[in-house]
């Protein structure tokens, strides 16, 4: 809608001068929906597939891939093929890819055949080279390590046989390591005795430091360190105690004073013996002689063996006898290493028992 203003600014003026001014009108309804615009085509996949097997050419040859998608490269792109490898793009036709064998490394061999339908996809150039490394020579024994001796890479060799010895130390010189033998003086800190030390320590090494160790020898404590006893120089001899030295020593048994055996002994009517406060006593066995001039005997065997027959035996009187006189004492008829036998004074008459104690020093 248009409005006619006047523009005068002088209100005596006899004329105007007009400007005409468009106002917009109210808002008219909707109108109808347009039609709806035509849909874009498809975009082209990035990658494709082989649809039919090739075989591998000679490096720097090419080869016609025939593809789904050929779309997507251009000469000189460089491609993987899904098992055949790197191959560079030398022309495209309609669903043919051309392709020459770029012969890197982990590329199929040539004359390979490559089935169908196998991938491919775009790939990078072949990066340069790299230096090659340092090649190192002496390795000879498993375990053998690489290490610096201050100027230059070097093999540290193990021994060819094992030595568990032995450990990685740093070498005096300062600038590299090297196999050595632990030793003590090679340890930092205490070394924990009941936890952290095993077998056996020489003699040597024991309390005080005791030499001259010999088999048979024994320790004793003397109050204030270790001391040694050395074996007894004969088989019979006994450990003993000098109470007046508080020091053991060897003695014999002819000296030793010492009860190797003994025995409160009694025998029914029948012979039967038996024994009490026995003292390394063992079977007992009644002998009947039936003979005036070789007296019935009782066998008396030791519990433990003695080393030897050179042993002391003192048998009491009998309490009860034929007429129990005072004659009637047990006597030693043989001394063996497994025992005694003791006789009666007479045979044994069967009507009364005898009783007897018997002592064996050695």
């Amino acid at each position: 809608m248009a409005v006619t203003l006047n523009n005068n600014t002088d209100c005596c003026e006899s004329t105007c001068t007009n400007t005409t001014v468009n106002v917009a009108g109210p808002q008219g309804p909707a109108g109808a929906a347009g039609s709806n615009g035509t849909n874009g085509s498809n975009g082209v996949n990035a990658y494709a597939f082989t649809t039919a097997g090739f075989t591998v050419p000679s490096v720097s040859a090419n080869v016609s891939l025939s593809v789904d998608n050929a779309t997507p490269w251009a000469n000189g792109m460089v491609i993987f093929i899904q098992v055949a490898g790197y191959y560079e793009v030398v022309g495209t036709s309609g669903g043919t890819i051309n392709a020459k064998n770029l012969g890197y490394t982990g590329n199929a061999t040539v004359g390979q055949a490559i089935a169908t339908n196998r991938l491919i996809a775009g790939a990078g150039i072949k990066g340069d080279t790299g230096t090659s490394g340092t090649t190192f020579s002496g390795f000879t024994n498993a375990g053998d390590i690489i290490t610096r001796d201050g100027s230059a890479q070097t093999v540290l060799s193990v021994d060819s046989t094992p030595d568990p010895t032995k450990a990685l130390f740093q070498h005096s010189s300062g600038n590299k390591i090297t196999w050595k033998k632990v030793a003590a003086a090679d340890l930092d800190g205490n070394i924990s005795l009941t936890s952290q030390v095993s077998g056996s320590l020489p003699l040597a090494n024991v309390g005080n430091g005791i030499s001259g160790a010999a088999a048979g020898d024994l320790l004793y404590w003397t109050g204030t360190a270790w001391a040694r006893v050395a074996a007894p120089t004969t088989a019979e001899q006994l450990l003993g105690y000098n109470t007046g030295t508080n020091v053991p020593n060897w003695v014999s048994p002819s000296t030793s004073g010492l009860i190797f055996a003994r025995g409160s002994m009694s025998s029914n009517s029948a012979g039967t013996l038996t024994a009490t406060n026995a003292v390394n006593v063992g079977a007992l066995g009644f002998v009947d002689t039936a003979s005036s001039s070789d007296p019935d005997r009782w066998t008396i065997a030791f519990e433990t063996p003695s080393a030897s027959t050179e042993y002391v035996v003192m048998t009491t009187n009998t309490s009860s006898g034929l007429d129990a006189s005072s004659d009637d004492h047990f006597n030693v008829y043989a001394k063996t290493t497994a025992g005694i036998e003791v006789r009666a004074p007479r045979n044994f008459g069967g009507s009364y028992g005898y009783s007897f104690d018997f002592v064996v020093y050695q």
